[in-house]
């Protein structure tokens, strides 16, 4: 899922989005479509405001990660952010 995303982000070649997933992470039983929509959408948009900030370059991460009975997607960019 995650992969498809990151194919069909607006990067531009300007952004470099990577995918840290650990080879033991778990299976979670989730509505596929809608959790593309949101990954898709947090990229999409992470892609377009480091674009836009006229820097060049930038850096878009997914990570998953295991916290005792809860998996944790997290997207992050190396932007400005928001005031």
């Amino acid at each position: 899922l995650l992969d498809e995303v990151v194919r069909g982000a607006p990067t531009g070649g300007e952004v470099t989005i990577e995918v840290l997933v650990p080879d033991d992470f778990p299976r979670a039983h989730v509505d596929s479509t809608q959790l593309r929509q949101l990954v898709s959408n947090l990229v999409v948009n992470a892609c377009q405001a480091l674009r836009e900030r006229g820097r060049g370059g930038g850096r878009v991460r997914i990570t998953a990660d295991r916290r005792a009975d809860v998996l944790v997607l997290r997207v992050e960019d190396d932007g400005p952010g928001l005031s």
